[in-house]
């Protein structure tokens, strides 16, 4: 559903009636998509239980596992076990192909009539970028991988304080609206270079159904291959968001508070005993400081 709001409402309504190649990812669109999903995993709880031993506030501002860089980012804060990380990640990967297929389906007379028959990468009337990510011409490969970079630890950077226990984690009601707004403003900041994608499995399945679908391997050797940066950089970018938040915030937060009411456990009674009999016996106590 994330993957079809987004190609849906966003790319290939702005690529059909505009031609603009890089910018046109409307990031209007991309935060309602944002926020529907979100709103729709925060109602539905049962969705969010995966994984007992995360809190719930910082499942609920994940909502579920869509992008395997956040996968990743919980595999290093010891949320999630590594074992899991290969299974989320191939299934986000299938259903982003899946939602691609549907979205082809539903544009396939716009995209045939825009492309007049021939699905390619390049030109005035290329509708690959519909489904996956491409740089913008003036862009160069190191720059467009230093941009996912720093948009996805952006992304970690930003949802990870959401659920601080230790300070003022953001209401449950609020995360969805909040994380849309999030998304909104990487969508807006980040957009330009090579489309924003920090999700390597937003790029790859709908890349994987493009190849499938009829433009051919081009969609992969295209920009002098091009496709291998949104696939690695926005884990790298997750690890240093991680770790970034980590020695910088979580760190250096106080130590909660314990609640001034615990009560005093009971002292066994056997040494109960040996203390009245030492008292009795004359035997001086001393005072054990730690």
């Amino acid at each position: 559903m994330n993957i079809y709001f987004g190609h849906g409402s966003t790319h290939s309504q702005a690529t059909l009636k505009t031609n603009a190649h890089g910018s046109r990812r409307s990031a209007w669109g991309r935060v309602v998509n944002e926020l529907l999903r979100q709103c729709f995993m925060h109602v539905t709880p049962g969705l969010n239980n995966c994984e007992k031993h995360v809190s719930h506030s910082l499942l609920c501002c994940i909502g579920a596992h869509l992008n395997p860089a956040v996968s990743l980012s919980f595999c290093v804060l010891r949320k999630v076990s590594w074992t899991r990380l290969l299974p989320y990640s191939l299934s986000q990967v299938m259903g982003a192909y899946v939602a691609s297929c549907l979205v082809f389906l539903v544009y396939y007379d716009a995209i045939m009539e825009f492309s007049e028959g021939v699905l390619t990468v390049y030109g005035p009337n290329e509708t690959a970028s519909i489904f996956a990510t491409y740089p913008s011409e003036y862009i160069s490969l190191g720059r467009s991988f230093l941009d996912q970079v720093v948009g996805t630890a952006m992304l970690l950077l930003c949802i990870l304080g959401l659920g601080e226990e230790r300070n003022t984690p953001a209401p449950p009601g609020l995360i969805p609206p909040i994380v849309a707004t999030i998304v909104l403003g990487i969508a807006m900041s980040m957009s330009a270079n090579c489309g924003g994608a920090i999700n390597p499995a937003r790029d790859l399945g709908p890349r994987l159904f493009t190849l499938t679908a009829g433009w051919g391997g081009e969609v992969f050797t295209c920009y002098n291959y091009w496709f291998w940066v949104p696939l690695v950089a926005p884990m790298i970018g997750a690890v240093l968001g991680t770790l970034t938040y980590k020695v910088f915030i979580e760190w250096q937060l106080p130590d909660p508070d314990l609640p001034s009411d615990l009560p005093i456990p009971p002292i066994p009674t056997k040494d109960c005993k040996e203390l009245q009999a030492a008292m009795g016996n004359g035997v001086e106590l001393k005072t054990a400081r730690f």
